[in-house]
């Protein structure tokens, strides 16, 4: 820990790393070993790198940095000095600063006995490193043999850490120690020696006379802090310089926080008072109290800290002694509850400047304005922007190194959490943000910031507040210069915002991220919204502060165990959204009934918004992959980054087959052919009759079905009239849907003397919905006993519809996740399709209910009903359907026999197991002839 330069150090100097290193000594262009002699060595600037110090900026730049640990490592192998101390110094800092302190402890006998290894160091942060790692390993033998190292000199720093092993009376006459050799006062404790216990010692005075100095105006930004406000409020009233006033402004806290405000402003006139309506930020609640203040200087406090008493006298002292000093800060040191003294990553001490301690001039705010309204960093941000301005001279610190403040460490912190961890300022959040401001200082003449309004420059998502407008304006600048967003594929992925012709970011940002769209092929935003617990939006602003995409597929692990030596299969889903219908169980279905089998399954879903969905499919999976899956649509090119994306995919899962739900689907099946392996396709559409799905897909009947016939090596249809539309016999099996049984009783329906008529659907002009009204419109007009429910989402159609007719015997139920509940209760289910059903997945969870089927033969809903088991009509008329009602109704015997046999046809035939060994069978053949 040497001070003076020792021949040692010089003899190791190497001038072309040194102008390399130092840029600065390069541009001066001066003596490179004159400059180190002189000045470099007392600014701890190195003499050469030792080939340690470049792994060292490596490993901190790094967002996968075990590669660089791995190389530190093999240099302590070494043990050639001063290379092998070095990089014991450099590994055992970088894992502390991460709490693994086992790991570190290994290493720390190469750093302590390099003696040359020190000199370069020359200081106590490796004593103090070492200090934290036995302390938190409690091997206190190891700190009783390092303090009595002649090596560590006695610091401030090492009087704190021997205070760490005392208790009460002796730990704190080992912190008063600190303060009276720096000529301050001690402190003392009513009860225990901890930061939430520490008064003044006894006759501390306070400042002289008032009438000429200045009024301090100190802003305490606070929001749920009822466990260590009083702390920070009691060290301020009780400064020995009197003239201050202390603003508090409660950002909307939800617990005690005023509570406890108002039992000091009973006590103390000195304290104001400001509440937010909402919860705005440190930073904005700063600047509220900022445009509130009326000190000629002006500082700020955290809500969970602590001053020294005389902490804002000397403040004072230093700006009217200094008068060209513009601001001044103090410093302080970090500890939490108990008094236990640390610091994140270990530099020369544990005693640093205080950032929150700035006292600056009124000239200041008027100059520059406010603090940048972000969620973190802003206080260095507002250093850099003074010293800018007026230049670093007028800065000054006052009592260096000498702890004027406890600065409370608490786990949930902005410093000490996820994107927004201190460690950032390295590589991430908080570097990019100080990489923006530095651009923004060195850009512009004028750096004065509005306490609102448009930013000056851009930031990291995550951390920028303000209204929505401007988060989002911010959001939309940060993807055009991130690469997280692809224009081009976006119009792909959804031809609605191209023909609209909106600009796809403008788009994106203000409605597309809410609406759960993705940005970029490669990347499924809502699977990372899961993972992390976050909306989409909120996903999206973390996602473009780390500035890079994952490199695999994000996934989740499944519950079903790997059956060694069985196949593999990838299943891929066309939808898993918030609302399910139809194709979505029986996705479900599927997967439920082939897990029952010797198969391996693997999930391919195009987004995460479903939790239960993604639960269910889950307990039934090996695992389940993410990733945006674009619909076929005719003449779009296929998707080159989707296909490469699956294909890796299929490699990971040693897939043998590779299933789509649904004809919609086209990269999975383009990814099976390329990488060789049986593709098969589940059909579920008849676009015949189906203009709407035409119009999504971009094609006549005639060119969706050529192209559906010419994607996968076998099909699955899900009913005879499907199989029979495509007309590919040879590599067509019909498996049915199933239904979980397990969902319905047993027991025959009852039916009472009023009915209940249920309509499921997607509630679109397609699906019969403007029939219903009109059947109930009849039937309320005749006083027929029945009660009409709708249940599926709210669309235009179905608000105009209810406005229009306004019917008391029809209600909406909304969309029905339970949807066996609301079958078991209904005794009749509506089916008034305007187009062929491909299978009719709700008539046959309606008859397995028990449910009397009424409505038009469309489609292969003849393949589940017949005249035995329910009732339907030829044509399209609404009118026969009413007439159809009121007969049933009146006739209770005809309905029992109807529901008796529609649930024991349904019970015998399209159970998992009758279904199940069907697909069963498919997948079996596809493996055996792959």
């Amino acid at each position: 820990m040497s001070q003076c330069l020792p021949q040692s150090v010089l003899n190791r100097f190497d001038e072309q790393w040194y102008l390399k290193r130092y840029p600065d000594v390069a541009k001066a262009g001066v003596d490179a070993a004159e400059h180190f002699l002189h000045y470099g060595w007392s600014e701890g600037r190195w003499p050469a790198g030792f080939g340690v110090l470049e792994v060292d900026d490596e490993i901190w730049a790094e967002q996968e940095p075990e590669k660089c640990e791995i190389q530190l490592q093999n240099i302590i192998q070494l043990q050639s000095s001063p290379q092998s101390g070095l990089a014991a110094w450099f590994l055992c800092r970088w894992l502390a600063s991460w709490g693994r302190w086992a790991e570190a402890v290994y290493f720390l006998p190469t750093l302590l006995d390099d003696q040359e290894a020190l000199s370069l160091i020359k200081h106590q942060g490796p004593f103090l490193l070492a200090f934290s790692t036995y302390w938190n390993l409690k091997q206190y033998k190891n700190l009783t043999s390092l303090f009595e190292s002649p090596h560590w000199i006695d610091t401030d720093d090492k009087t704190l850490a021997r205070s760490m092993l005392d208790d009460g009376a002796i730990r704190i006459e080992r912190i008063n120690k600190v303060f009276h050799s720096n000529g301050l006062a001690g402190i003392a404790v009513n009860k225990k020696a901890s930061l939430d216990d520490i008064r003044p010692a006894p006759k501390i005075e306070g400042a002289g006379r008032l009438l000429f100095t200045p009024t301090v105006s100190i802003i305490i930004p606070c929001f749920n802090a009822e466990k260590t406000l009083a702390t920070a409020l009691r060290s301020l009233c009780e400064q020995t310089y009197r003239k201050i006033e202390v603003i508090l402004v409660n950002d909307a806290s939800t617990d005690n926080t005023f509570e406890v405000i108002q039992q000091f402003m009973a006590k103390d006139n000195r304290i104001r008072y400001i509440e937010l309506p909402h919860n705005r930020g440190a930073y904005e609640a700063r600047n509220v109290g900022l445009s509130k203040a009326k000190g000629s200087l002006i500082t700020t406090h955290d809500a969970d800290d602590w001053s020294h008493p005389e902490k804002i006298a000397l403040q004072v002292k230093a700006l009217r002694y200094n008068r060209k000093a513009i601001a001044c800060l103090s410093h302080w040191v970090r500890c939490d509850s108990e008094l236990n003294f640390k610091r994140w990553r270990i530099e020369d001490g544990w005693i640093h400047r205080n950032m929150s301690s700035l006292m600056f001039r009124r000239k200041v705010h008027r100059k520059l304005g406010f603090w940048d309204n972000v969620s973190v960093n802003a206080d260095t941000e507002f250093l850099y922007r003074i010293i800018q301005t007026f230049g670093n001279a007028r800065v000054i610190d006052v009592k260096p190194g000498v702890p004027l403040a406890f600065g409370r460490v608490e786990p949930g912190s902005l410093t000490q959490t996820g994107a927004t961890h201190i460690s950032t300022q390295f590589c991430g959040l908080r570097k990019e943000y100080m990489d923006a401001a530095h651009a923004w200082h060195n850009n512009s003449r004028h750096l004065y910031m509005p306490k609102s309004g448009k930013r000056k420059f851009k930031v990291p998502p995550l951390m920028c507040r303000g209204s929505d407008e401007i988060q989002r304006d911010n959001l939309k600048a940060w993807l055009e210069r991130s690469g997280l967003f692809d224009s081009e594929w976006y119009r792909l992925m959804y031809p609605d915002v191209a023909q609209a012709k909106i600009p796809p970011l403008n788009h994106f940002v203000n409605h597309g991220v809410d609406e759960g769209r993705e940005p970029v092929p490669q990347f499924c935003l809502s699977a990372f919204a899961f993972k992390n617990g976050l909306n989409n939006y909120d996903a999206l602003c973390l996602l473009a502060s780390q500035n890079t995409l994952p490199q695999e597929c994000i996934a989740v692990s499944g519950e079903m165990k790997v059956k060694i030596g069985k196949p593999h299969i990838l299943l891929v889903g066309h939808l898993a959204q918030k609302e399910l219908f139809g194709a979505e169980r029986s996705f479900l279905d599927s997967i439920r009934m082939l897990s029952n089998f010797d198969f391996n399954l693997h999930v391919l879903l195009p987004s995460a918004e479903n939790n239960n969905y993604l639960n269910s499919i889950r307990a039934c999976s090996v695992g389940v992959y993410f990733l945006p899956l674009p619909w076929w649509r005719l003449g779009r090119k296929v998707s080159l980054q989707t296909v490469d994306k699956i294909k890796e995919l299929i490699a990971k899962t040693k897939a043998e087959v590779v299933y789509s739900n649904t004809i919609t689907l086209w990269e999975p099946l383009v990814a099976a052919k390329e990488k060789r392996v049986k593709s098969v396709v589940h059909i579920r559409e008849l676009p015949g009759q189906d203009k709407d799905l035409c119009e999504r897909l971009g094609g006549n009947p005639q060119e969706i079905l050529q192209h559906v016939i010419s994607i996968a090596d076998h099909y699955i249809a899900n009913s005879s009239t499907t199989a029979s539309y495509y007309s590919i016999p040879d590599v067509t099996d019909t498996v049915p849907n199933a239904v979980d049984l397990r969902c319905y009783s047993q027991e025959k329906k009852q039916f009472n003397t009023r009915f209940s008529a249920v309509m499921i659907s997607s509630n679109i002009k397609k699906k019969g919905i403007e029939d219903l009204y009109e059947i109930a419109k009849l039937s309320e007009a005749a006083d027929i006993p029945i009660d009409f429910i709708v249940c599926g989402p709210k669309t235009e159609l179905l608000s105009s519809l209810s406005n229009q007719y306004n019917l008391q015997n029809l209600s909406y139920e909304g969309y029905v996740e339970n949807i066996p509940s609301i079958l078991e209760s209904a005794d009749i289910l509506l089916t008034l399709s305007h187009f062929p059903e491909s299978f009719g997945r709700t008539v046959a969870e309606a008859m397995a209910a028990g449910c009397v089927v009424v409505g038009y033969d469309s489609g292969a809903v003849s393949e589940l009903v017949d005249h035995s088991r329910g009732v339907l009509i030829g044509d399209r008329d609404v009118v026969q359907v009413f007439e159809k009602l009121s007969w049933l109704v009146s006739r209770t015997a005809v309905m029992q026999e109807l529901s008796n046999n529609a649930k024991h046809y349904i019970h015998q035939n399209y159970s998992y197991t009758a279904i199940g060994n069907k697909l069963c069978s498919v997948f079996e053949q596809l493996v055996r002839t792959g």
